[in-house]
């Protein structure tokens, strides 16, 4: 069952005051949207997500609402935006990463099940994790697990991959998780070894660290006073990118809190997905004073 993470603190920020214009950047069955609508009934919601089954479930849950929703990568929000003839948002939300909904389908987004290896979110694109494991050069996929997933055993997972192929492709998550799990000493007891790997590939395989890059490079070109901003990252790549991004406005941004908020024990306790979960938020404001500033 999908929860959305950080529901209460996420809408709390969003709806004081409603916006008239919201951007659900990362719609996925749109939890955090419903939320919203239904304490800002007036508000028109715009949802973008790249999964198109995602999108077919938040049609059906946000009905009774003013939204379009569209198909394609949170990082075109202007795109859209110009689409409906607006030039710009009172709030937007991002909810960077992986859903509940791609971990539970058989599309290889987990290592604890024996999927083939694909790990797009949109299905129009052409390159999958299959494609990635199976004809990238040793290099080029130790550096990608090191990169993106922050592995350090990455060039030795990367010659036990390049090794295991020359005798057959490498097809399903398990064939994979196997592999790595290789590399790593038995008396290893933390994360499951696969874990670095695996979210390496799915950065790669859909874009996501450039596509945040992107995104922040144009997001403040469609703000107005008191526009609101909010990120929820999983993993230390996403919110190094949203940190960077606030303290190089700094004096424009007004802080909703010191540190990045996380989930309650309550929320941890019912939702165990949402561990790794930061928000980080923040208001437009033009005459920000430095006394005002909130160092990170």
């Amino acid at each position: 069952m999908h929860k959305s993470v950080l529901l209460k603190e996420t809408i709390d920020f969003l709806s004081n005051p409603c916006p008239r214009v919201h951007i659900d950047a990362t719609l996925g069955l749109g939890g955090h949207a419903r939320a919203l609508l239904t304490v800002c009934k007036d508000t028109f919601l715009i949802g973008i997500d790249k999964d198109e089954e995602a999108l077919d479930i938040a049609k059906e849950n946000l009905k009774d609402f003013n939204v379009a929703l569209y198909q394609s990568s949170f990082k075109d929000f202007d795109i859209v935006l110009k689409e409906e003839g607006l030039d710009y948002f009172d709030s937007i939300l991002f909810d960077f990463g992986v859903s509940s909904l791609q971990l539970d389908k058989e599309e290889g987004f987990s290592f604890q099940r024996d999927d083939f290896l694909d790990m797009r979110m949109d299905k129009r694109n052409q390159k999958t994790a299959y494609s990635v494991i199976n004809t990238y050069k040793e290099k080029d996929l130790a550096d990608i697990f090191y990169k993106y997933g922050e592995e350090k055993l990455s060039r030795k997972i990367a010659k036990a991959i390049t090794d295991f192929r020359k005798k057959k492709p490498i097809e399903t998550t398990k064939e994979l998780s196997d592999i790595v799990a290789s590399c790593y000493p038995k008396t290893y007891t933390k994360i499951n070894p696969a874990t670095r790997v695996f979210q390496a590939l799915r950065i790669e395989v859909n874009d996501e660290i450039e596509d945040i890059k992107i995104t922040l490079s144009k997001l403040l070109d469609f703000t107005k006073e008191g526009s609101k901003l909010a990120f929820i990252s999983f993993q230390s790549l996403e919110d190094r990118l949203v940190k960077e991004f606030i303290k190089n406005h700094i004096d424009r941004l007004k802080l909703c809190s010191k540190k990045p908020i996380k989930p309650s024990n309550e929320e941890l306790l019912s939702n165990r997905r949402s561990r790794s979960a930061k928000l980080r938020c923040a208001e437009l404001c033009y005459n920000q004073k430095k006394d005002e500033v909130v160092s990170f």
